[in-house]
């Protein structure tokens, strides 16, 4: 069983850091391929060897969007944030996100069970994110990365 979506931010791609922020998800799809690179200088009588090709983690999750659990998978789908104080309230803040050609890498882990632990996929980074809601809903969320 799902359990939560936890993500750190990255500031080397592909290095493991701490998870920093964890959210409830309602559903995920983790899924891994590995391509196969067939070598045909290899092998006798037209058979090949083929080779271990690139390997890609991919999928995405479903998860209601809170103040909380939005800022740091913003950051990594636009790959720039700012914050400024509002001119009303002192403890409130404008975010902005604006694209960026480099995206926010992140290391996130799909935590399935305190008994099973944790799907960790390092060098992630938010691809797509729709944002489904109605008249008095929470808002859900879908990414895929």
């Amino acid at each position: 069983m799902t359990r939560a979506l936890g993500v750190g931010k990255e500031t080397t791609f592909g290095q493991d850091v701490a998870l920093s922020e964890y959210t409830d998800i309602i559903s995920e799809s983790m899924k891994a391929e590995r391509s196969i690179i067939a070598d045909p200088t290899v092998g006798v009588l037209g058979l090949s060897k083929p080779s271990p090709g690139v390997f890609k983690i991919g999928g995405g999750f479903k998860f209601f969007a809170e103040p909380e659990n939005m800022g740091l998978l913003l950051l990594a789908l636009f790959g720039s944030g700012s914050d400024t104080p509002t001119l009303l309230e002192t403890s409130c803040y404008k975010h902005t996100y604006t694209p960026q050609v480099t995206p926010q890498w992140l290391t996130g882990a799909i935590i399935t069970d305190v008994t099973a632990g944790q799907k960790t996929v390092p060098g992630m980074t938010i691809k797509k994110a729709t944002f489904n809601f109605g008249a008095n809903q929470k808002v859900l969320v879908e990414m895929d990365y």
